[in-house]
């Protein structure tokens, strides 16, 4: 009679129901209440156990996660105390909340128990301090957040020396500074970056990605500028070289080839005993002659091979061609085939600028030895740019 009466009664059944899951709660709750954190069974294996044992909490939970994004799935609105997530059998997560938020701590533990992520949480969003280990526990990072955005960040690499500072400038963007040293040389390197966070497929485990986009600068230990440029998606796409006596600006294409035209031009020069000569008179020869590497050391040589014509001087300078010539190969990617006096004319002619008649006007001021007699007529010489030829 009872059991017709429960089966014809849904809305008692249902009643009851209610009423004992509401028992239920209730029975749960005060069991949770005041329990160590340390009775949790698989905790005793975290290398921050002894940090977490003793800490009282009014209720425990087993979270989800996101089969998708992988994240933690957030408790009810109105729980309060320790969320735990465990993955096959060990414990990879726990979270401290408020009123179905993250407040206070939260970690984040690799397979082998030591601390991942630990981070300091307000209203669901990181807040404070938080800091990120290797996973044997060394120091990888140490940030700052606000509101969920990170304000400072120190990178670490594994021997412990610091890899780089990131410092914000607004929202997700700021400037990242690495400090280098090689040899005896140190350098600090400042330049403009954006970060993002991205999921590398773990559980849990959210990365953060910089990328390097805008101007940066180099300076030597004394604080001098002595590099600066543009970055676009982590490579360089601009790079200049700060002159330590002048302060010029001067365009360096080391990063492109392995040669830095200017070092090599101002080489030549020293190599010809010529003295007095500065960046601004550099600067006006890749003006004359164009700015690819080689061009400004073969076109003021070619200056003198012409003005020396047919004097003895002129097998030197010509010896000293060939041998741009040959340095120019290494790094050519055409006309290797070429034998060196080829190569020479077909390098200048391909990537280098012959300059205007006017602008060899300089050529007749030039002071050259008086034993030697010259022709230094400009348009001559112009002619003589258009077919290089080097007997």
């Amino acid at each position: 009679m009872r059991c017709y009466f429960f089966e014809k009664n849904s809305k008692v059944q249902n009643y009851l129901r209610k009423v004992m899951i509401l028992v239920a709660a209730l029975m749960i709750s005060t069991i949770s209440f005041g329990v160590k954190l340390g009775t949790v069974k698989g905790l005793s294996r975290l290398s921050n156990y002894n940090k977490l044992k003793d800490i009282d909490v009014n209720a425990i939970t087993n979270l989800q996660v996101n089969k998708k994004t992988r994240r933690v799935i957030n408790p009810g609105i109105n729980f309060t105390g320790v969320g735990i997530v465990n993955n096959r059998g060990k414990i990879i997560g726990i979270y401290f909340y408020k009123n179905g938020e993250w407040n206070g701590k939260s970690y984040v533990y690799y397979d082998n128990g030591q601390v991942y992520l630990e981070n300091e949480n307000k209203n669901g969003k990181s807040e404070g301090e938080g800091k990120e280990y290797y996973d044997d526990g060394q120091l990888q990072s140490a940030r700052i957040y606000k509101d969920d955005i990170i304000l400072l960040l120190k990178k670490y690499k594994h021997d412990g020396s610091l890899d780089f500072t990131y410092t914000q400038t607004s929202g997700y963007n700021g400037i990242m500074t690495y400090h280098k040293r090689e040899g005896n040389i140190e350098t600090v390197e400042k330049v403009e970056a954006s970060y993002r966070e991205k999921n590398e497929g773990r559980v849990l485990v959210v990365s953060i990605i910089f990328t390097k986009n805008g101007a940066f600068q180099v300076y030597n230990n004394k604080g001098r500028l002595i590099r600066d440029g543009v970055y676009r998606n982590d490579e360089i796409v601009t790079s200049n070289k700060v002159d330590k006596f002048s302060g010029f600006i001067l365009q360096d294409r080391t990063y492109k080839v392995n040669v830095e035209d200017r070092d090599y031009f101002f080489q030549t020069l020293k190599d010809f005993k010529m003295k007095g000569l500065t960046e601004e008179f550099y600067k006006g020869t890749v003006e004359l002659f164009g700015s690819k590497p080689y061009c400004s050391s073969i076109g003021m040589l070619f200056v003198h091979y012409r003005i020396f014509k047919d004097d003895p001087v002129t097998d030197i300078i010509g010896s000293y061609l060939l041998k741009i010539s040959r340095d120019a190969k290494k790094t050519a990617k055409k006309y290797t085939e070429l034998n060196d006096n080829d190569f020479l004319v077909k390098y200048y002619k391909t990537n280098c600028k012959v300059p205007s008649e006017s602008k060899l006007s300089f050529v007749e001021n030039l002071e050259v030895s008086k034993e030697f007699e010259s022709n230094r007529n400009p348009k001559e010489i112009r002619e003589f740019f258009k077919n290089p030829v080097i007997k």
